[in-house]
């Protein structure tokens, strides 16, 4: 899957109005009944999110001639505008799902910054929902096997102890941790991201503790479990190894670090998957990839694992029904494959049998067949 390239203004090229009102929704937020007290919700990854694509939209007004940095933001926001950055995100690739995001943390930015402004419209226009218009469609989408996700990370945790890949195998060792978290267990990347040692990853005496508290996951439950036991030797390694040996690591509690010595985000850390499947499959993958793999793996070896699956990654029961549903029927798809590969098999022999064509290759023709003495 090849990803539209994201054209996105920073905070520091924003307008200076529009810059002043971003920073300021954020400093004056001490209370939910401020005027700007519904900043006081948004985590860094959200506020991260809603900032890129508020950048979206001011580099495609920019892109046109079109952002005057003396009008408001809300002003901004003109229907036909709107109409033609839609068209301009779906010309560039991006899916009527991506779209809607965007229009959504677009909607919000302007609510936060332009907060006497109704930007309401946006997700609303004309009284129907945004969504609707839009019709995302589902992506087709390859699963494969979480057993073999998880024995590829182990192989690239193998490689970097024997110094193979960047910095002398050491980034590999970081990916296949990462890697092998996704493929046993599912977490989401934003967890993943806000992992700190000490506090989401303790060492026990039969290997490691995850813990996600409500402000580390998407639902805001609590999760808590034991680490896959064959990660523990890659943890260990990790942690105890490379880690350290990263730059900048011994200032910050983060578990993720990168080469140049800062912590990496759930961003960066998406990047590493879309770049380790890439090399696996020849296509990018996300780190959510994991999360349908696991689940339809896991309804795949046993039906009354699904709901335990569902569970486990944080899902609503009805959600872990429907993959249920679909992993059963791509098995029932396979076990039809290989009954009609069994049937072939069999009509072969009573044919060979009956006409004499014992020794002869399955794909000879009928001609050919004719002609043998």
């Amino acid at each position: 899957m090849t990803r539209a390239r994201v054209w996105s203004l920073g905070l520091a090229d924003w307008p200076a109005e529009d810059r002043a009102a971003w920073e300021g929704a954020f400093s004056a937020a001490d209370s939910p009944f401020d005027e700007n007290g519904a900043s006081l919700e948004l985590g860094d990854f959200a506020r991260r999110k809603i900032r890129e694509a508020y950048g979206v939209w001011l580099h495609y007004l920019r892109r046109r001639g079109e952002l005057d940095p003396l009008a408001s933001p809300a002003a901004r926001a003109s229907r036909p505008r709107l109409d033609g950055w839609i068209a301009d995100q779906r010309g560039r690739g991006n899916r009527g799902t991506t779209v809607h995001g965007r229009l959504r943390d677009l909607q919000r930015c302007l609510a936060l910054i332009d907060p006497a402004a109704d930007v309401g419209f946006i997700l609303q226009p004309g009284g129907r929902s945004l969504r609707r218009l839009l019709k995302p469609k589902p992506r087709w989408c390859e699963v494969r096997d979480s057993r073999e996700l998880l024995a590829r990370a182990l192989d690239l945790f193998r490689a970097g102890c024997e110094g193979q890949g960047y910095a002398k195998g050491r980034v590999a060792v970081r990916d296949a941790a990462l890697l092998g978290l996704l493929a046993a267990h599912g977490p989401r990347i934003r967890s993943v991201g806000a992992m700190e040692i000490g506090e989401n990853i303790v060492r026990t005496e039969a290997g490691y503790r995850l813990h996600f508290g409500e402000k580390d996951t998407k639902t805001k439950v609590f999760m808590s479990y034991d680490m896959h036991p064959e990660l523990v030797p890659v943890f260990d390694r990790y942690l105890s190894n490379v880690r350290p040996s990263l730059p900048g690591s011994a200032f910050s509690a983060a578990v993720w670090i990168g080469t140049r010595g800062s912590a990496l985000s759930a961003l960066d850390l998406g990047k590493v998957v879309r770049r380790r499947t890439k090399a696996w499959f020849g296509r990018e993958e996300g780190p959510h990839w994991f999360r349908k793999c696991l689940r339809t793996t896991a309804s795949m070896i046993s039906p009354e694992l699904a709901l335990d699956a569902g569970a486990a990654l944080g899902h609503d029961p009805q959600v872990s029904i429907d993959h249920y549903l679909k992993s059963r029927g791509t098995e029932a798809l396979r076990r039809h494959g290989v009954r009609i590969a069994g049937l072939r098999k069999e009509t072969w022999s009573l044919a060979a049998s009956h006409y004499g064509w014992r020794g002869r290759a399955k794909g000879a023709t009928r001609q050919s067949r004719r002609k043998a003495p």
